[in-house]
């Protein structure tokens, strides 16, 4: 390179270092700020600081890196060309770029030899010149090196953040600048109401938060900012704005209708989004429900089968809907609904089995084809699959109450309504004027319900003949004026009503008015206590259902006397007492009582069905005296009288045992120092001990010795030891398979008498536990006694009567349909009463348990906890 080139060269590139001077001294300040915001961003600075401070930091740096450019662009200034020969030049006294370009002013001979030597001279020495040197100029502009540091600090920052460079980047673009107005103070409310099908209460849910809903539900937004902002709903590419009105309070609201299967996203914005919902919506599933085994028709000719349903929400109805199976002309869409009862109040899952009486329905005794029905509080129904059978039918006996049966069905089973009434009325000729004869209302009635009319007529041709009860006369004959004055078919169909009455008293007298009340008595009370019905309608209920009951029973005695039969043949009771069975009836509405009082529904539920069967029993009784001579139980014998004076004594035995119970626990809650021989639990009267030992010296005749295992002695008396306990007894005596206490054989009276005379002993110590447990033991005794005396009844009865086996006579029924085994009259034992204590506790806790639920301010688990605790008790 020779001279000229090296000065060429040298003028070019301390050109550029000018310009990148230039630039620096105009923008250095800009490059350093967006440095040091860049590496403050990738080294995650920016991340940790508040919102509010990265916003205003990014604020900052805007603001003045834009302050930076105009100053930049107003004080940059390019250099020129010669400022860089001036760069040059100042390299040598001989100024090197001058020389390049400069020529003499007056060229001569002489001058332009000595220019050419000189020109030679400098490039020559050119070759050696370095590069003109600017670091003054750059340490004047940048004096603390920040040109080489903030390049070197930034590459620096990208390496520390490494992949979270780009993501980091961007968040610093992204601040929030709406935090520095107070946008991030907005306060944003959302829940959800379901609907009124599902049963559940409106929930809350969280902003940026993905939730699902029921159909139907709506969706609430409120929000609480001083500004005003928007809201956007986003249904997949599609985006809708809706208003957020303002209201009184200076907050923001709006609903939105959650569609069927429609997700949708729900954003709140305000100087940027401020809080978003994902919602997604749940459809309403079908109920569904199914019969648990064919349909069959009980002893009582009811239409029994039992069903399963379920739905996701709750079911609110189940019906059994029925369509005859041969329909005549006409009839192919006519259908029956029978609403069934529910288990629960619309339960998810149900599971109940029904026992309908449809004889009186207008098809029984027809074919038909039945399905079961099931709808949610939705309105979605869903059927079961067809049955197909036989709808029962009362069977009448008496010939005028199948006749009534007769008419009743053909006036229920026509379906064609009354045709339109003749305009032109035939004439007749009256005291010498001709006056209209307005049309038989019947002219108008259908074939069936005409044919009804004549029915009626025919059988009420001759009364005196053939009518020895008026009221069954009467009521036919009301019936066939209602069908003939009827002018519609739902007015003839109310003649159905009477003509079921004049069958059932033509067949069964006035006892079928009584049963019919009992029945809504009886299905009044178990759907108050199977709903949870308020304890004070439970107490009108049951004492409904007492009156019916004893209605019941007065009707059935009169009904006896009606028949020239002696009430006290029916069941050996006086005629006005409930005690029909052995005091059964009286046993098993006292019991009925103490559980509804106790709260215990289940319990109660199933012993009302147990009655429902004894008086349903009751109802087909066949009254009559066709036993010879004394009839057995008509009068007391000396086998009776023991079993009062038994039945009196386990009573009295009971009660000591209750006592003594109470005076323990008493002892168990007193202060320490007290101490004393037991008294009476209320102070007065006499002791326990004193009641002990009476009831020990009681004279108690035992029932007669069994041999027949080969135990006891041979004049039914026990040994005793020499201590005088009974040999083979000490007072803790081992349990036989019904939970009685083995005792020997056929004496089990002297077993209890020792047991009493061991627990006066134990009272007369103070040793109430000791006691308590032989008073258990006479208790088991007595029990036992009773049972072996009334199995010694019952064989006595069977040898006086018509001879039958014993073992058949265990085996049989007594008239009103229940088992009567081995003397032991099924009478409700298998439901379990609580004892005094237990019954008394039973109280209190259910009366704690109401005190509390009724209090104020309990969260809603709280609540669901005490109505579940409710509920069961």
């Amino acid at each position: 390179m020779n001279g000229a080139e090296r000065i060429s060269q040298m003028i070019k590139s301390t050109h550029k270092r000018l310009n990148w001077l230039a630039y620096v001294s105009a923008f250095g300040g800009l490059a350093f700020i967006l440095g040091l915001w860049l590496i403050l961003s990738f080294t995650g600075a920016l991340e940790a600081v508040s919102p509010k401070l990265r916003a205003a930091a990014t604020l900052t740096t805007i603001l003045i890196c834009i302050g930076l450019a105009i100053r930049g662009i107003k004080n940059f200034s390019k250099p020129t060309q010669q400022d860089a020969f001036a760069e040059v030049d100042a390299l040598s006294e001989t100024r090197p770029a001058s020389t390049l370009i400069d020529n003499p002013v007056r060229p001569h001979a002489q001058a332009a030899a000595m220019w050419a030597e000189h020109r030679e001279k400098v490039l020559a020495e050119a070759r050696n010149l370095p590069q003109p040197s600017l670091w003054k100029k750059a340490q004047a502009i940048d004096p603390l090196f920040l040109r080489f540091i903030t390049p070197i600090a930034l590459i620096a920052s990208i390496v520390f953040a490494g992949n979270l460079t780009i993501p980091r980047l961007q968040n610093t673009f992204k601040a929030d600048f709406g935090t520095l107005v107070g946008a991030d103070n907005l306060i944003a409310q959302a829940w959800v109401t379901p609907p009124a099908y599902t049963g559940h209460a409106p929930f809350d849910v969280s902003a940026n938060q993905t939730f699902s809903a029921p159909a139907g539900s709506e969706f609430t937004i409120r929000v609480e900012t001083h500004g005003k902002p928007k809201l956007k709903l986003h249904y997949g590419k599609k985006t809708k704005s809706l208003p957020l009105k303002r209201g009184a309070d200076g907050t923001y609201e709006t609903k939105l209708k959650l569609d069927l299967q429609k997700e949708v996203t729900a954003e709140i914005h305000w100087w940027g989004k401020r809080a978003a919902y994902d919602i997604s919506t749940n459809a309403d599933q079908f109920p569904t429900i199914t019969f648990d085994g064919y349909p069959k028709i009980d002893d009582n000719d009811r239409t029994a089968f039992g069903w399963s349903a379920q739905d996701d929400y709750g079911i609110t109805d189940v019906s059994l809907i029925i369509r005859p199976a041969k329909p005549k002309a006409g009839e192919e869409n006519f259908t029956d609904t029978i609403k069934l009862d529910l288990p629960g109040i619309e339960p998810q899952k149900a599971k109940n089995k029904a026992a309908l009486n449809l004889t009186r329905h207008k098809w029984a005794g027809i074919p038909i084809i039945a399905f079961l029905r099931v709808s949610d509080a939705a309105g979605q129904k869903s059927d079961s699959r067809e049955v197909a059978f036989t709808l029962p039918q009362k069977l009448f006996l008496q010939p005028m109450a199948r006749a009534a049966m007769e008419v009743r069905s053909v006036v229920l089973r026509e379906w064609q309504d009354y045709d339109v009434a003749p305009t032109a009325n035939a004439e007749i000729m009256d005291n010498g004027q001709i006056s209209p004869i307005p049309p038989s209302k019947l002219e108008k009635a259908p074939k069936e319900i005409k044919r009804a009319a004549i029915m009626l007529d025919s059988l009420t041709y001759k009364p005196d003949t053939y009518f020895n009860d008026r009221v069954i006369y009467l009521g036919l004959r009301q019936a066939k004026h209602i069908i003939a004055s009827a002018e519609s078919k739902p007015e003839a169909d109310t003649s159905e009503g009477i003509l079921w009455s004049v069958a059932m008293r033509a067949e069964y007298g006035t006892l079928a008015d009584a049963a019919r009340a009992l029945e809504a008595a009886r299905k009044a009370l178990e759907t108050a206590l199977r709903d949870g019905a308020s304890e004070e309608d439970i107490k009108r209920l049951m004492k409904a259902y007492k009156q019916a009951v004893q209605n019941y029973v007065d009707m059935r005695l009169a009904e006896a006397l009606r028949r020239g039969i002696d009430p006290a043949d029916l069941d050996g009771e006086a005629p006005n007492s409930m005690k029909l069975g052995g005091s059964d009836l009286e046993k098993m509405l006292k019991t009925l009582e103490e559980l509804t009082e106790t709260g215990a529904t289940e319990q109660a539920r199933q012993l009302l069905s147990d009655m429902s069967d004894l008086l349903e029993a009751m109802k087909n009784l066949q009254l009559s005296n066709s036993m010879s001579g004394d009839p057995l139980g008509s009068q007391q014998n000396p086998t009776s009288k023991e079993l009062e004076k038994l039945a009196e004594e386990l009573r009295d035995q009971r009660d000591l045992n209750d006592d003594t119970l109470q005076k323990q626990r008493e002892q168990q809650n007193a202060t320490p120092g007290e101490s004393g021989q037991p008294s009476a639990p209320n102070g007065s009267g006499p002791s326990l001990e004193q009641r002990q030992k009476e009831l020990a010296e009681r004279h108690l005749n035992s029932p007669s010795p069994s041999n027949e295992n080969g135990t006891g002695s041979e004049n039914g008396s026990q040994s005793f030891g020499s201590n005088g306990e009974i040999e083979g007894m000490t007072g803790d005596y081992p349990m036989d398979e019904d939970g009685y206490r083995l005792t020997p054989k056929g004496d089990a009276v002297t077993a209890a008498k020792e047991a009493q005379r061991k627990a006066a002993q134990a009272l007369s110590e103070g040793d109430l536990e000791t006691a308590m447990r032989h008073q258990k033991d006479a208790e088991k005794a007595l029990t036992r006694a009773a049972t072996e005396m009334a199995a010694e009844a019952d064989k006595a009865r069977g040898e006086q009567g018509n001879g039958t086996d014993l073992n058949e006579a265990q085996d049989a029924s007594d008239p009103l349909g229940r088992p009567t085994g081995n003397g032991l009259i099924g009478d409700g034992d298998e439901i379990k009463v609580p004892e005094t204590m237990d019954r008394q506790r039973a109280y209190e806790i259910l009366e704690e348990l109401r005190e509390r639920s009724s209090k104020q301010g309990l969260s809603d688990d709280e609540m669901d906890y005490l109505l579940r605790l409710l509920k069961r008790f």
